[in-house]
């Protein structure tokens, strides 16, 4: 086979894939391109091959693919690293992994792959801003607020709970429900949380020991 007919063979592989794949020479220049690059910066392959797109890139986002390209060409150490890329509709945020190549020639390429994150990191960021905004609606509660798990160990208490018992919430987290009650009172919130099978958010009165050895009733 011709080498213009192994190229387009390549293409046909490449296009297959659903992610953008990228083949750069020494100098960064593309030298192939799939579709789904193509279509990830809006740009015709005709404009991206033979080039570094430094013309199409911000500054910022070309210095550290250049960096990154010449760091895999010299080491040939595989680079994979979540970045940032303006494309065709905005700024993406993107995971690339970069694999040095040397032919027989002993010409050295790089050989790109792109996952495009976007979504992800938005769904993870929302999910953050929410989550913060729960806590600090709870941290901010008049109201003592403590959960533990199913082998009853403290996995959250807020502020107001916390000065109840004269503890710090640090001093709180990550210790048994019993490490806050005397023999009786264990013994009785043992049978509640065998009874109930519930966490502190129910109904169950205990009676629990502050730092400084009173007792406090939880209703």
């Amino acid at each position: 086979m011709s080498e213009s007919g192994i190229m387009l063979k390549l293409n046909d592989i490449l296009n297959a894939t659903g992610d953008p794949v990228f083949v750069k020479d020494y100098e960064s220049k593309f030298v192939l391109a799939n579709d789904a690059l193509c279509n990830l910066l809006g740009l015709s392959r005709e404009i991206i091959i033979g080039k570094t797109l430094a013309e199409n890139l911000p500054k910022s986002q070309m210095e550290h693919f250049l960096k990154v390209d010449k760091e895999v060409l010299e080491s040939g150490i595989e680079n994979e690293c979540e970045e940032l890329l303006t494309g065709k509709h905005g700024i993406h945020t993107i995971l690339t992994k970069k694999t040095r190549y040397i032919d027989e020639q002993g010409n050295k390429f790089i050989i790109g792959i792109i996952h495009d994150i976007t979504d992800k990191k938005q769904t993870e960021d929302d999910l953050k801003l929410s989550e913060n905004k729960y806590r600090m609606l709870i941290e901010n509660l008049n109201e003592g607020i403590w959960y533990i798990d199913k082998d009853n160990t403290t996995t959250f208490v807020n502020q107001h709970m916390a000065e109840i018992l004269g503890y710090t919430v640090e001093e709180m987290i990550g210790k048994a429900l019993f490490n806050f009650m005397d023999d009786d009172g264990i013994k009785l919130a043992k049978e509640n949380v065998a009874r109930d099978k519930v966490e502190l958010e129910s109904n169950m009165n205990l009676n629990l020991l502050k730092k400084m050895g009173d007792e406090y009733m939880l209703c």
